[in-house]
């Protein structure tokens, strides 16, 4: 299955650009006439590699299909990228800057998903290792951006087709506004949207828009909004049911116990509603030590503790 479609990428640029198809048709010296690239934009016909670099070079984007991604000397150094991500996950910043920087060195110089993949990790490790404030971070994960998305701050971030380090990128964006709320929620929901115009492929999708459904639910816990944390709880299970998978599944089914429980002080809802809950905290309970996230197991463990002292979870 294909990572993007093609087709959305190209009237997606062309659109948030503010570029009409004749337009962009004269740009790219007639390399295809306007029938056409309706044609390929709707996805009816398939697209010459030299057509899609031409048109991309014409709309100011790299010439590269939109999935390229960072570019090594050694294709066995690629396996380092993942490693640094799981080393991030588990806070070990020693060994994932390590790993980094042996992967910089394979790295072909001057490459600008290179040049923005670096810069984003690097700034990641000062800003986790308190070397920098939230707001030098922030600075420095925008302008990683501007490498592949150089007109960022005049377009709308909803209509923009995303790789994968740029939507990182934006993930990392929100986590780093931390108690700024509103622009966590506002940029969320851009996402959201952009995400739900489906220019990617299933597999993509599907773990873009759970993450996103996931961040909105924690969000609204945290601001009292139980009704809207359920709704997208309730959103990101149905998701990730259609692909018979469990990723953020525990994390939707804490945000719906906090809720619940929630309206039950409010009276909203009944006591009965309670032993619902202790079902659903048991199983996020054991879907996160399935999938080996400790820290998020305990505080699973410390909700249980909150609400159902006289019992135990395990």
């Amino acid at each position: 299955m294909a990572v993007y479609r093609i087709g959305d990428v190209i009237r997606m640029k062309r659109e948030a650009l503010g570029i009409t198809r004749e337009k962009l048709c004269e740009l790219s010296g007639e390399v295809c006439s306007v029938q056409t690239l309706y044609r390929i934009e709707c996805g009816k016909v398939k697209i010459k590699r030299e057509v899609y670099k031409t048109l991309m070079k014409c709309m100011g984007q790299l010439p590269e299909r939109n999935y390229a991604f960072i570019v090594v000397k050694n294709q066995s150094s690629l396996n380092l990228k993942s490693e640094i991500q799981t080393h991030i996950f588990y806070k070990e910043y020693e060994l994932a800057e390590q790993k980094l920087l042996q992967l910089e060195k394979d790295m072909v110089p001057n490459y600008i998903r290179n040049k923005q993949y670096l810069l984003e990790k690097k700034a990641t490790f000062q800003f986790r290792k308190q070397e920098i404030t939230a707001e030098q971070y922030l600075e420095k994960l925008w302008e990683a951006l501007r490498y592949t998305i150089p007109n960022v701050d005049n377009i709308d971030l909803e209509d923009w087709p995303y790789n994968e380090e740029e939507f990182e990128i934006l993930i990392q964006i929100v986590h780093a506004y931390r108690d700024k709320k509103e622009e966590k929620e506002k940029l969320l929901l851009k996402l959201k949207k952009n995400v739900e115009r489906h220019y990617m492929g299933e597999k993509y999708y599907i773990s873009w828009h759970t993450l996103i459904l996931a961040m909105l639910s924690e969000l609204m816990c945290g601001t009292n909004r139980c009704k809207e944390s359920l709704n997208y709880c309730k959103q990101g299970i149905e998701e990730l049911k259609k692909q018979r998978l469990i990723s953020y599944e525990h994390n939707f089914l804490y945000d719906m116990v906090w809720s619940i429980e929630q309206e039950i002080q409010q009276g909203i809802r009944t006591e009965k509603e309670r032993e619902t809950c202790k079902k659903l905290l048991v199983q996020a309970y054991y879907l996160s030590i399935a999938q080996k996230e400790s820290v998020y197991s305990e505080r699973i463990k410390r909700l249980w503790e909150h609400y159902y002292l006289e019992e135990t979870i395990e």
